[in-house]
């Protein structure tokens, strides 16, 4: 009997390690639905706390020039009409999780992936180019679910039916930074896992503008965006690189690297938990590019590669684990009529089984 409940606490900290570092994993264009082993593993592990609506303070950012690039330079200011609308379509991938315990390698989890529609629409424009933006996520299906395990297949489709139709206004300035947010209240009470697929979706509309420098930038020209993120009680610090690498036509196109990292923490557990989590290290890097018409909101097209990788010290009915987690994230921006690399990856994995 001790060595079943021993056993039954060791895998309860397995799947629960690793559904707190994939929900501390959320970055720009990962698409942060967040698949548990066990849903109700999500109400065990960070401090439940009812989802915010009404308006949201949004921590500022710092923007560092870096390099002004060639000459010709301009500034870069997003000019969009009153009346906008944008369809953007992104698509994200769980490529690999691997998962070490005590120098013994667990085989990875089959984790779904994800197409989520967001539609923006300009209410109106200030004279300061302030921009007032009502955003829709009209759809968030999962795709890619062969091999995957049913009670993830099940998790996910819940917190699709909580992401669709989920919705918002924002305050965007011309140098694509987020003024406020304002969340509307969901229409039918949350399931834990759904409330936290939605906590990363909040994540998600924070950051899906490209931020601009104050000053006039050419070809090569590079800026640094710095600023603090709370994901599901986890802090981080993340910074952004960008770099313009094409401007044409009122279109720009940036290479972008990304960087999120976490001090040494106590994570907040739910009252009454049995688990106890300490996150050691937490490292995301990564890298992509983004295309940007001047015209719209959001960009149109774009990829990026994240590696997140954490050590976590869990502790479960007397039992301590440390775990080494490493995940790998492919995400896309992709035109609303076009098919996405990641579905088309998958289907031809499938054509050639």
């Amino acid at each position: 009997m001790f060595a079943n409940n021993r056993l039954h606490a060791n895998r309860r900290i397995v799947r629960l390690t690793y559904v707190l570092l994939v929900a501390s994993s959320g970055s720009v264009l990962s698409g942060t639905g967040i698949p548990q082993d066990e849903s109700e593993l999500a109400e065990e592990a960070v401090a439940g706390k009812p989802g915010e609506s009404g308006s949201a303070a949004v921590k500022p950012s710092e923007i560092k020039l870096v390099h002004a690039g060639k000459d010709p330079r301009q500034v870069l200011r997003l000019v969009v009409a009153k009346g906008t609308r944008q369809d953007a379509v992104l698509a994200s991938r769980h490529q690999r999780v691997q998962k070490t315990g005590g120098g013994v390698q667990i085989p990875p989890a089959k984790l779904p992936s994800r197409r989520t529609t967001i539609r923006i629409l300009v209410g109106d424009v200030a004279a300061g180019g302030d921009m007032t933006c009502r955003f829709t996520f009209l759809t968030a299906e999962p795709f890619d679910m062969e091999d995957v395990s049913p009670r993830v297949v099940k998790t996910v489709t819940e917190q699709a039916k909580a992401i669709q139709g989920y919705s918002g206004t924002m305050v965007l300035s011309n140098r694509g930074l987020v003024r406020s947010i304002d969340y509307d209240e969901p229409k039918t009470s949350l399931t834990p896992a759904q409330q936290m697929a939605i906590d990363g979706i909040k994540g998600m509309v924070k950051e899906l503008a490209i931020p601009f420098p104050e000053e006039p930038v050419g070809i090569g020209g590079r800026w640094s965006v710095s600023r603090p993120v709370d994901s599901n009680g986890i802090k981080t610090v993340r910074v952004e690189t960008y770099e313009l690498t094409k401007l044409e036509n009122a279109t720009a196109t940036v290479q972008v690297l990304v960087e999120q990292t976490a001090r040494n923490q106590q994570l907040p557990v739910a009252a009454g938990s049995k688990a106890r989590v300490t996150i050691l290290s937490l490292e995301s890097k990564g890298g992509g590019y983004r295309t940007l018409s001047l015209s719209n909101v959001v960009p149109r097209k774009g990829s990026l590669t994240v590696v997140v990788k954490g050590e976590m010290l869990m502790e479960y009915l007397g039992q301590k684990q440390e775990r080494l987690i490493e995940e790998r994230i492919l995400s896309e921006f992709v035109e609303p009529d076009e098919k996405d690399a990641t579905a088309q990856e998958s289907e031809a994995g499938r054509a050639t089984d």
